[in-house]
């Protein structure tokens, strides 16, 4: 069965619990975050994690998990 994790915002207290999901042997981390210079500054930091996705849209997000 696969684990997947939806994380809703990534200020600083989301961009914590992200750093303790990498932690976790999760398959898939789905992160919904409105700002997208916040999104790029996320993805130089966990950029050689294959395992999370970054979402700007809600319905963007609706599309993929369907």
């Amino acid at each position: 069965m696969k684990k997947k994790i939806l994380l809703i915002g990534a200020g600083n207290i989301g961009f914590r619990h992200l750093q303790s999901l990498m932690k976790l042997k999760l398959d898939q981390i789905d992160c919904l975050e409105i700002n997208k210079k916040r999104i790029t500054n996320l993805e130089k930091v966990f950029i050689k994690s294959k395992n999370i996705n970054f979402f700007s849209n809600i319905n963007y997000l609706k599309k993929n998990m369907m």
